[in-house]
Parts: C-alpha cells; sequence; structure tokens
C-alpha cells in the first residue's frame, strides 16, 4: 500500500528501514545491518543508527504517555530522525535568509513556501533516508554558501560533517555538496 497516494512513496521502504533498526535496538548489533537474518548493506547505516537509538531513548520516554499504543510509540521512535530533520531544514532555510538580510515576512515566507511542498512535508514525516539527506546537503551549501573557501574552522567543520553524513545516510546520492564546491573551485 502507499502511504501517500499522491507521491506514490511504497509503506515497504519504511517497513524494510525500520524492521532493520528494530532488530539493531533489539539484538545491540549496531555494525552490521540485518533484515530478516540476512545482510542489509543496500543503504549506509546513518539512518538504521538513529532510528535504533530513537527506539532505545523514545520508546522509553513514549512508552509512559496514556493513550498511545505500542505501534504508535514504535512509529514515532522510527519517524523522529526524517521529523527533526525536516523541521531543522526549516528551521535552517529561515535563518539562512534573514542572515542574507531578507526581510522577516520574507524568510518567514520561504520556510511556509517549503513547508507548503507536499513531497517535503510528506517525507519529513516518515522514517526514510529523504528528509536527513536534504538536512545534511542544505547544511553543506549553507556552510560553502557562507565562506565559499571554507576559510574559517566553522565552516570547514559545518561543511565536511554534513557532506560526511550525507554521504553515510545515502551513499552517491551524499556526493551533492561535493560536486557543488567542485564546480565552485
Amino acid at each position: 500500500s502507499d502511504l501517500d497516494p499522491v507521491a506514490k512513496i511504497q509503506a515497504q521502504d519504511e517497513a524494510y528501514y525500520g524492521s532493520i533498526s528494530l532488530e539493531m535496538a533489539k539484538s545491540g548489533d549496531w555494525l552490521t545491518p540485518r533484515f530478516l537474518d540476512r545482510y542489509a548493506l543496500v543503504k549506509p547505516p546513518l539512518l538504521y543508527w538513529l532510528q535504533a537509538a530513537g527506539i532505545k531513548a523514545l520508546g522509553h520516554i513514549v512508552g509512559n504517555n496514556v493513550g498511545n499504543s505500542g505501534a504508535e510509540r514504535k512509529a514515532l521512535a522510527l519517524r523522529w530522525p526524517s521529523i527533526f530533520a525536516g523541521s531543522a531544514t526549516v528551521a535552517l532555510v529561515f535563518a539562512w535568509l534573514l542572515m542574507e538580510g531578507v526581510p522577516l515576512a520574507a524568510a518567514a515566507a520561504g520556510a511556509i513556501l517549503l513547508l507548503s511542498s507536499h513531497l517535503f512535508f510528506v517525507l519529513s514525516r516518515i522514517g526514510l533516508t529523504d528528509a536527513l539527506l536534504t538536512l545534511e546537503t542544505a547544511l553543506a551549501m549553507f556552510a560553502l554558501a557562507r565562506d565559499p573557501k571554507l576559510a574559517s574552522r566553522a565552516s570547514l567543520w559545518t561543511f565536511g560533517l554534513a557532506s560526511g553524513a550525507a554521504l553515510m545516510t545515502k551513499g552517491i546520492a551524499g556526493l551533492f555538496s561535493w560536486l557543488a564546491l567542485a564546480l565552485l573551485c
């Protein structure tokens, strides 16, 4: 079945990633992702690690809420990386526009326009790699835009960590920020 009939996002992807993360949290083996007792080396492990950490941390915190079923708690714990990444991306866009001297109303409009994107909104609410990759790429581009030569230590570290995290999130798709740096040079 589709999670989103408009964007045609399949439920099986979220279930696959979630199953791997649940197994990581349960077994304590954080180094080798497994699905149905087989190696699951299709994607880099950052999303799995974050989801498994969410199961460990949020599973206990959210577990005390009355009215939440176990499935709802697990879904929240598995989706928190995407929810956080979507929120952080909107905040980054807003702050970036303000730093560029854009009026407050225009910066707010930029953040609202991003939120109004159906695909961004949906991908920021489900346990897939896309919201994380979007945040990491936007953060790397922010560092590059603020300091094109990456001369300051903060810019260099921000770009490097965000680009590295992008690679650890989605593999070759995480090379976009490095491609932008190469074109800038």
